[in-house]
């Protein structure tokens, strides 16, 4: 007998709640039909997407399956226009058009490998008949296999013969075709690759060092409190803890309602610091109850869930900004040639003109908005980011009557100093500081801001802050240099680690050209063998081997989407994506030739340092006379 998660009885509860008399025969007949090596998942929460079923069998693979209990007599199929478009239903009551199960059942499987898991994903990219290991199919339960095939019959879409269609007269077929696909063996769909897949399908809170070792001053406590139907707006200046308050808010919103929280931000590089916030006060709390996303992300998963709208994405505009970063001429040599941009947008997600466009999004949820999923609480963090009618769109369709709205950010975002225009009403709740880590680097920071950002950013005078790490504990050296050789930079590093005691898990390496870290990362492991790297781009290895594919492009993206702060790795970041992180020991490196990044980049990553700062000057004048003379070197 298959093995079901979760239980049989809290599946049977789900099931008759949901009135899917269809789902109950289907299970039924996995469960009796298939062995213990097969398990069985039902509604798995993959952080908003949420397949019917997905079985998997270690060694073999998976099958991802959407279970319809509509009649498709009720239902007319429009085919799309290409071998790329599956088309649309249109419900012939209400003309209402919806996504085919089988653009939605194909959706869960890319995201499955380009979203939801970094060692599948990378392994599917080395090896691309992976792909083939996760299959998918469909089961309506109201009509025949003939009748099914009859309707979608125009289907053009080059995928649409790969994905399995019963009807509810194939159901024995059905088992049968899972046994077959599933009885071949794949060495690929096994070990991390078959363990990432379990636990992406049964999600908890990554372990942390740091559980319940946050100490909240009375008044964070007071606005982390749940409260029904409130609508709030909390802000503070860098270190006031906005997205501990945050965290601990979400907590205490699911421990009050029992209902799934959800929590959107701007930067998908957030998503894992919000995550990794709330494991720290209680790492075993069901995971599965916690939507954290940034926002395009979510409305897209809406979109494909509810609607037939098709969107092209670049996730937001800070990747955009990256997106040179990422690929710099002197790492592909002809970008346009070899990586145009219009291939680039069709191969990711949200076309910038049209996720702005929030007319024509807000047509197509109010044509659903009763399928829409509702929310007792929902958190944003990074508000000073989002555009007024993307807060509009979140409160007036995912919000429920009486529901909690809570928005955190920066009141004080830009040089104008002008207010950010929010849909809550009232006056800003200002967290203070409470705390920072070590003086010496937040006096750095203060004066940083001060004479290149003309404080542009809220900041209280150092000497008003009381802090963790004594002055005689934490350090900052400087070091400029014309050129620099790996072994220059792997010798500081080094000498500084045996000096002052500093463990590889406590360093973060962040630079601007991914080149130079790739490079380094390099350096360091042959001169380290067996030491255990985190980094949000690829390995030299990976980049000899990708470097004219767009697969470079995915790895690194995937790459970015699963970077944590891993107790057990020394880390090497862009210093784009480390804007959201936090570490012991940081070494930034400043490059002036090419790529130069703004002082607001480098003034997060100064205010991300807890207690050791290195700074590694390559040919960068501008800031050279202001850290040469701070930093007493």
């Amino acid at each position: 007998m298959a093995i079901l998660y979760p239980s049989e009885t809290q599946v049977n509860e789900r099931v008759v709640a949901r009135n899917k008399e269809g789902e109950a025969i289907f299970l039924e007949a996995l469960i009796e039909n298939l062995d213990d090596s097969f398990e069985i998942y039902y509604k798995p929460f993959l952080n908003g997407d949420m397949p019917d079923i997905v079985i998997l069998r270690k060694g073999f693979g998976a099958y991802v399956i959407e279970i319809k209990g509509y009649d498709l007599n009720e239902y007319e199929y429009k085919a799309g226009h290409n071998s790329n478009d599956f088309g649309h239903l249109i419900e012939l009551s209400t003309d209402l058009s919806i996504p085919t199960p089988y653009e939605q059942v194909e959706w869960y499987k890319n995201n499955l490998y380009n979203t939801h898991t970094k060692y599948l994903t990378i392994a599917n990219l080395n090896s691309p008949s992976l792909y083939s290991a996760v299959k998918t199919a469909i089961f309506f339960a109201k009509s025949t296999t003939s009748e099914l095939s009859e309707k979608f019959d125009s289907c053009i879409h080059r995928d649409r013969k790969y994905i399995k269609a019963w009807g509810s007269d194939s159901l024995d077929a059905a088992i049968e075709s899972i046994k077959y696909d599933l009885g071949r063996t794949n060495s690929l769909c096994a070990g991390e690759i078959f363990d990432e897949l379990r636990n992406t399908l049964m999600p908890k809170f990554n372990e942390t060092n740091s559980t319940n070792n946050i100490h909240l001053s009375s008044h964070q406590k007071q606005l982390s409190q749940s409260k029904q139907a409130q609508q709030i707006k909390i802000t503070g200046p860098t270190g006031s803890g906005k997205t501990v308050v945050l965290a601990k808010r979400a907590i205490n919103a699911y421990e009050r309602t029992g209902e799934r929280v959800l929590v959107l931000c701007y930067s998908t590089a957030s998503t894992k610091y919000i995550e990794d916030k709330i494991s720290y006060f209680d790492k075993d709390l069901p995971r599965e109850m916690f939507h954290i996303i940034h926002f395009h992300g979510f409305i897209l998963q809406q979109l494909y869930r509810f609607t037939d709208f098709k969107l092209y994405w670049t996730d937001t505009e800070d990747e955009m900004l990256e997106f040179e970063e990422m690929f710099p001429t002197q790492d592909l040599l002809d970008i346009e040639e070899m990586f145009p941009k219009r291939e680039i947008v069709e191969t990711s997600v949200f076309d910038k003109k049209n996720i702005l466009d929030m007319d024509e999004i807000n047509d197509f949820l109010e044509k659903v908005t009763n399928l829409l999923p509702k929310y007792d609480t929902i958190l944003i963090d990074e508000v000073q980011d989002f555009k007024y009618e993307w807060l509009q769109c979140i409160k007036t369709y995912f919000l429920k009557s009486k529901g909690e709205y809570v928005l955190v950010g920066n009141e004080r975002p830009n040089v104008s100093k002008n207010k950010i225009k929010t849909n809550v009403k009232g006056k800003w709740n200002s967290l203070p500081v409470p705390y920072r880590f070590s003086y010496p680097i937040t006096n750095l920071a203060y004066e940083f801001q001060r004479t290149f950002l003309r404080n542009k950013y809220e900041s209280l005078h150092p000497d008003n802050i009381e802090y963790l790490v004594p002055n005689d504990e934490c350090i900052i050296k400087y070091h400029f240099f014309e050129e620099l050789q790996y072994e220059q930079l792997y010798t500081i590093l080094m000498n500084y680690m045996e000096e002052f005691d500093i463990l590889p898990n406590d360093i973060c390496i962040v630079a601007n050209r991914i080149a130079k870290l790739r490079g380094f990362e390099n350096y360091y492991l042959q001169h380290n063998p067996g030491h255990i790297t985190q980094t949000t781009f690829e390995s030299k290895a990976q980049y000899d081997h990708m470097r004219t594919s767009q697969k470079l492009y995915k790895l690194r993206k995937i790459k970015r989407l699963q970077f944590w702060m891993n107790p057990e790795a020394i880390k090497f970041s862009t210093i784009h994506h480390f804007k959201t992180w936090e570490c012991d020991t940081l070494v930034l490196v400043l490059d002036g030739r090419k790529h130069k990044v703004t002082d607001d980049i480098i003034y997060n990553a100064l205010t991300k340092c807890r207690k050791n700062l290195i700074i590694i000057n390559v040919n960068d004048y501008s800031h050279h006379e202001f850290f040469a003379f701070l930093s007493g070197n």
